[in-house]
């Protein structure tokens, strides 16, 4: 599938950097945990970034823009994360919950290094990071285009900044809770048709021809009681006669 394809392309991309030589080799990857999103419902967004090279990167910022006002509503949280220092073979974790109908994951580091932006305790090893997530409401349906999150970050502590862009997960369809239920629907109608009928137009064919057979039906009862009533009523008269 899509994802697959371009989770794999990032995975491909990491491979490469492995043997990035005495210097930093920074990379971003961003994944979408549905394939389709249902407005008003969350959908998880996770930046994860790695640190392949020889060296610690410094002032390492992300961001993803990929979420605009005008198709979606930012509940609470920022949608940026710094860190202060990520140390060489490290990686880190920003997962983000939209919106929020569920709890937002807690940003996550494996800690070969790394330090995060807030303090490091007296030990020398930094604490556990604290939550970081950012909450947005669609306010349409249709297809949302996704793009790549930014990274920017330091080889050395005062030096140049440099800019790296992540993968670009597949298009977002967003539906409604409406075609959501009628999707459901449908899946249930696939099971109890034992896959017979698959497609909404499948049932409207369906249900076509049964109003169909039962019209049928009653027309012919219809038919009966005409044809009862006529002969209750010649017999009626023939009694008159008599």
């Amino acid at each position: 599938t899509a994802v697959a394809s371009y989770r794999m392309q990032g995975l491909l991309v990491l491979l490469l950097g492995a043997s990035a030589a005495a210097d930093p080799f920074v990379m971003l990857m961003k994944s979408i945990s549905r394939e389709q999103g249902v407005y008003a419902e969350s959908i998880d967004v996770q930046l994860r970034v790695f640190n392949k090279g020889d060296s610690p990167a410094y002032a390492v910022s992300l961001e993803d823009g990929d979420w605009p006002a005008s198709h979606f509503e930012l509940v609470k949280g920022p949608k940026e994360r710094v860190i202060a220092e990520l140390e060489q073979n490290s990686s880190f974790t920003h997962t983000c919950a939209l919106p929020e109908s569920r709890p937002c994951a807690r940003a996550s580091r494996t800690f070969w290094g790394g330090r995060p932006a807030h303090a490091v305790s007296p030990r020398g090893r930094p604490p556990p990071a604290p939550p970081r997530s950012f909450t947005v409401r669609p306010t349409f349906a249709g297809v949302h285009t996704l793009s790549a999150a930014t990274l920017t970050y330091s080889a050395t502590a005062k030096g140049a900044t440099l800019s790296y862009a992540s993968n670009v997960p597949p298009a977002l369809p967003i539906i409604s809770r409406a075609e959501k239920y009628l999707n459901v629907a449908l899946a249930i109608g696939r099971v109890l048709s034992l896959n017979f009928v698959r497609t909404l137009r499948g049932w409207v064919s369906v249900a076509a021809f049964w109003s169909s057979v039962f019209g049928l039906i009653a027309l012919y009862k219809l038919n009966v009681k005409r044809q009862d009533w006529k002969y209750e009523r010649a017999v009626k008269e023939m009694e008159k006669m008599k």
